[in-house]
Formats: structure tokens, sequence, C-alpha cells
């Protein structure tokens, strides 16, 4: 795993189409110093800073060991292209999985030890998936235990789902079920295929708490036919690649992608598993 925060050296860009030669800089304590140092380097007036998916940073420690950092004078990133596909995606699950923790690992690369389980939030995030643009809609749904309070809002008109259960936990594993049979009663309504889901065991990291065997959740996403990933929040193992691959299926399911084109509602029956 790659360190992070004051100290390491990362590649910086002018936040600008065809900058092809970086400049290396050691990130100081501040990030007011980094704009300063990166503006100096790239004789530029510095004022913003974004990941190469267009991730906006405004923290040092949220900067690891030799990432490509754009430097911009102006607010907007270079690569957010009116053209881009746009997904709708919503993170299910049982409260106390982890579900606001991998998004926020995911869309601000960092990790948040306590979370407000009761909120409902949305995140926006450009990615590069395949060399591709692609502009996710999140949604970050509440974590109520009781399922009296799952909301059908939270699958109406979504292209993918992660759906999240805690590899410590067997209740949150066998939580999952109902999660997903309102996904398919959705798709049922609305006469349409299932969209692509997701299975995430997280917190991989807690390896002796572990209660949730690998065959249990793989026999689990053969059952649904659905892909399988183990991630862990904390130290941001598979988080990216999870949304990744989601992001995948779903353009497989709707024919975005010719190179993944499996026809109609192939993308909710592909299988891969990362653990």
């Amino acid at each position: 795993m790659n360190k992070s925060g004051p100290g390491v050296r990362v590649k910086i860009f002018k936040n600008l189409p065809g900058q092809t030669e970086p400049k290396m800089i050691v990130v100081p304590q501040t990030f007011e110093e980094f704009l300063k140092q990166a503006g100096k380097k790239l004789d530029i007036s510095a004022k913003f800073a974004y990941t190469s998916t267009g991730g906006v940073i405004d923290d040092t420690n949220l900067l690891r060991e030799d990432e490509d950092v754009y430097i911009s004078e102006k607010s907007g990133f270079y690569r957010n292209e009116s053209s881009a596909k746009r997904y709708k995606i919503a993170i299910l699950g049982p409260g106390g999985v982890g579900k606001s923790c991998l998004t926020i690992r995911y869309t601000k690369s960092t990790f948040v030890e306590s979370y407000d389980p009761t909120i409902e939030d949305a995140f926006r995030h450009q990615a590069v998936v395949d060399d591709r643009v692609v502009q996710l809609e999140i949604l970050d749904t509440a974590g109520q235990e009781e399922f009296k309070c799952l909301s059908q809002s939270w699958v109406e008109g979504k292209d993918g789902f992660l759906l999240v259960f805690n590899l410590c936990d067997t209740n949150s594993f066998q939580a999952c079920a109902m999660y997903y049979k309102m996904i398919e009663k959705e798709a049922e309504q609305r006469e349409k295929d299932r969209p692509p889901i997701v299975l995430v065991g997280n917190k991989s990291d807690l390896v002796d708490k572990r209660k949730i065997t690998m065959q249990q959740a793989i026999e689990r996403s053969e059952l649904w036919s659905v892909t399988y990933i183990e991630t862990s929040a904390r130290t941001g193992q598979n988080v990216e690649k999870a949304f990744e691959e989601l992001v995948r299926l779903i353009r497989r399911d709707k024919k975005d992608d010719p190179a993944l084109d499996g026809g109609k509602g192939g993308g909710s029956k592909r299988l891969c598993i990362f653990l």
C-alpha cells in the first residue's frame, strides 16, 4: 500500500489537455504551501488540485506516493467531458457494514472512523475506467436496521448497485437477501432486466474477526449470478476495483462498450471474483 500525506513525492501536471511533462514535488505539511510550491514549479497561479480522475484535492493527507496531480488556475477538471456517460448507482446494505466508509474512501481517497448511520447522502464522482471518463451519481443509503425502513426510492432508476455486508457479521450477510429482493421486485414491476450488482464483503482486514467464509460468499454470488469482491475501506483494498467493476457491468448491460457487449441483460449475469 502506497504511503500518503506530507513527505511523499507526487507528479504534478498543468490541468490542461496535452500536458505530458510532469514535475516532481515533495508534499509539504499544508495544502496552501503545496499549491504555492506547485504553482512555482509549473509557472501558474495555482488555486485548485485534482486527482487523475477529476476528484478535488483539498488536503495534503489525501496525496499518495507517486500520484498524478493536476494543478489549475481555474475551477474544473479538463477531462470533465460533457459526452461522458452518467450512471446512477446505490450503495445498499444494513447498518454498520461500512457503506459510507467505502463511498468516502472511493470518492475522497480517505478513511473515516465514524459516520452518522442515519444520514442518506449523495455523491458525484468523475472516474476514468478503462481509459473512458464516466460520471457517477452515488447514493449512499442510510443504514437502517429494521427492514420496514427500507425505501423503494433507493432502487428506482438506478443503473447498478453495490450490495454490502460485513464479513465479521453473520446477520448483515443474511440481511443482504432483503435488499436483493427489493432490487428484483423493482425490476419486475418495470418489466426490465435486473440491473448489475456487485456483492461486497467489507472489512476484509479484520481477519481474526471474520465469520463469513469465502465459500459462503461465493455460493451466494453464484446463486444470484452477481459479481463478488472483498474490500477493506480502512486499507483501501479493492475499493476502487469494486466501483470500477460495477461500471464495466453497467456498460455491458447498457451496451455502452462494444468490448464488453454481452447482449441484453448480460451485465447482471457476469461473475468476477476479486479477493
